[in-house]
């Protein structure tokens, strides 16, 4: 009879280059090098590529004067470009990295203000600066907002305070054409174009700050007809500043002394907007900025700005520097704000946070639910224990640090709370020592009999522990340590359970309740994949035939089988880290095989038995609890 190899059951063991390294501050970052103006605010930035931009601002005080600021190497550094005493420069737009036009507030308004020059252009990148005098129709008193549509079509609107004027050049600013506005608002603010002939503009209902309205007009013929979409229920105000993140989604800020607070919300392309509560106390909002429909932010005065993540439903305070006027989005991954000083975002990658999740990148800056979940198991479809589920063999889980609420070393016997639907090795966690010490590790059943254990010299700080507790199927199990004085942290507030680990292993809670989590952290679990080289079989080998009883056992299983034939035949059994823990030799053997293999020393788990034959190796699981 031809004599087969020598065949081995190999546990396949994914090394994981799971990483768990801290987020990258993703965010908005002040410009160490720009212009800073204490206590106010830049009014406008514009840039026409990611290095070209312009910042813009006015005085503060009588005797002060309007400046413009330029940048070519995306906000490293600025250069001072021109300055008009008296001016307030609100409002500005490049057509190219030429041409280019700058608005002023205008006279009137306070007594800082003083130039009556209402429209500045250039056309050598901004080192030169002259008052813009070909305008025809009735005159602005001041510009409050630019948009440049195309390298022809640009489109202004002012001011504050009235009067209201919608302003537009078909030349690319060579001639303009001012059109009155009073008809349908008081004053007007801020403008958005999306097509040549479709476009918004925002303001107030009347020049009286107190009593006006904030208010919504649409065109959609380039402004020759407009209709009223949205006024207002809240009065002492005007509509700020505009931001569409796409063609249906807009947003628009409410700029008022008075509570409770709104902005503007509409889907539908602008044709009908929702009010939106803001905040009951008064911020003075006025900056308003999203880089898609849900993630977005709200400058105020005299505090940092505030974020939502989910459309405006809700908002959380201290993203970026305070008195922001505006916020200008090159593309989906850069941005510029403008407030106290210039503050830059570059972070605007989409993906999955969860640093549990297959898919996690620490470059990602705003989760858009692309998180893919592990589900762990074996994912060879050859392997005896795959899971047609599975799409990983190891996953992490639990608390991923110790960073998430207070807490302190303790030193006591207390535990976390597990279920786990099917076995699978605990291979490793983090721990935070106090000191250097001997510590025994503990995986314990329901009522605390120690299934698994291992012992290690700890060391004082945050270091990553090799566990291999080999984990039944069961429920309320407990992962802790001896008795002892150990000195191991533990979080005494904001557990948060169920903590899931790969769909497989939920730690519920605590030996203390819920809102401690004890000295486990970030624990790695894994489900290796049974490969033998040789020839599976879940019954009958044409030579042998065998049983296992009971299965599952508490302690003992009874091996019976009968080999029609002689031949060597060699048993193993191997735990689930393809350790050898029992094998026998038969040489040359026919007839009937009785056996009782003892594993009640063993922790309770999943083994297997292999009979490797001449002819090829069975493979069955001992179901040890």
């Amino acid at each position: 009879m031809k004599k087969s190899k020598i065949l081995f059951v190999l546990i396949v063991l994914i090394i994981s280059n799971h990483s768990l390294l801290s987020q990258t501050q993703c965010g908005w970052n002040d410009l160490s090098n720009a212009p800073f103006l204490n206590n106010y605010k830049h009014d406008d930035i514009y840039f026409v590529n990611p290095d070209i931009g312009w910042v813009v601002n006015g005085p503060v005080s009588v005797g002060d004067s309007g400046m413009i600021h330029k940048t070519t190497d995306g906000g490293q550094s600025w250069t001072h470009q021109f300055s008009v005493l008296g001016s307030r420069f609100r409002s500005v737009g490049f057509v190219d990295s030429l041409k280019g036009f700058v608005g002023n507030l205008g006279a009137g308004i306070s007594s800082s203000i003083t130039d009556t020059n209402i429209f500045y252009q250039t056309i050598d990148g901004g080192n030169t600066w002259n008052s813009v005098q070909n305008l025809t129709g009735p005159r602005p008193k001041g510009i409050c907002g630019i948009n440049v549509v195309n390298d022809t079509l640009i489109y202004a609107v002012g001011r504050l305070y009235g009067p209201s004027r919608f302003i537009r050049s078909n030349d690319g600013g060579n001639t303009w054409i001012s059109q009155d506005m009073s008809a349908y608002a008081g004053m007007l603010i801020d403008l958005y174009f999306w097509t040549p002939d479709s476009g918004i503009v925002v303001g107030g209902t009347t020049t009286n700050y107190s009593t006006s309205r904030g208010v919504v007009l649409f065109t959609s013929d380039a402004g020759q007809s407009w209709q009223t979409k949205h006024t207002t229920n809240s009065t002492g105000g005007t509509c700020w500043k505009i931001s569409f993140p796409s063609s249906n989604v807009g947003y628009v800020s409410w700029e008022t002394y008075n509570t409770p607070v709104i902005f503007l919300k509409t889907i539908d392309g602008g044709q009908s907007w929702q009010e939106k509560h803001f905040s009951n106390s008064s911020y003075e909002t006025e900056a308003i900025g999203f880089v898609n429909d849900t993630l977005g932010w709200m400058g105020v005065r005299h505090y940092p700005s505030f974020q939502t993540t989910d459309g405006g439903d809700t908002w959380q305070q201290g993203f970026v520097g305070s008195f922001l006027n505006r916020f200008r989005f090159f593309n989906d991954t850069l941005a510029y704000a403008c407030g106290e000083t210039v503050y830059k975002y570059s972070g605007f990658i989409a993906g999955c946070t969860n640093p549990f999740a297959l898919n996690y990148d620490s470059l990602i800056c705003f989760d858009d639910g692309s998180c893919i979940n592990p589900i762990l198991g074996c994912t060879i479809n050859t392997s005896p224990n795959y899971n047609p589920l599975a799409n990983t063999t190891i996953a992490h889980g639990g608390a991923l640090n110790n960073s998430f609420s207070s807490g302190g070393f303790y030193s006591g016997n207390q535990h976390l709370i597990f279920d786990s639907d099917s076995a699978c090795i605990i291979k490793s966690a983090k721990f935070y020592a106090d000191s250097n010490n001997i510590v025994t590790f503990e995986l314990r059943d329901s009522v605390g009999t120690v299934l698994d254990d291992t012992t290690h010299s700890t060391i004082s700080g945050e270091q990553v522990l090799s566990l291999n507790f080999q984990v039944p199927v069961g429920s309320e199990m407990q992962l802790g340590i001896s008795s002892g004085n150990y000195s191991l942290y533990r979080n005494n507030a904001g557990a948060n359970y169920p903590y899931d680990i790969g769909g497989l292993i939920s730690i519920t809670s605590s030996s203390v309740g819920g809102n401690y989590y004890y000295f486990y952290y970030d624990i790695e679990v894994e489900t290796p994949c049974i490969i033998s080289t040789g020839i599976h079989s879940q019954g009958l080998n044409k030579d042998v035939e065998f049983q296992i009883y009971p299965n599952p056992s508490q302690d003992i299983f009874n091996i019976t089988f009968i080999s029609n034939e002689k031949q060597n035949l060699q048993l193993r059994v191997l735990n689930m880290l393809g350790e050898e823990i029992y094998t026998e030799n038969l040489e040359s053997f026919i007839g009937n095989y009785t056996k009782q293999i003892i594993l009640g020393k063993y922790p309770k788990a999943i083994y297997f038995l292999e009979i490797e034959t001449d002819d090829g190796v069975i493979t069955k699981k001992l179901i040890l609890q």
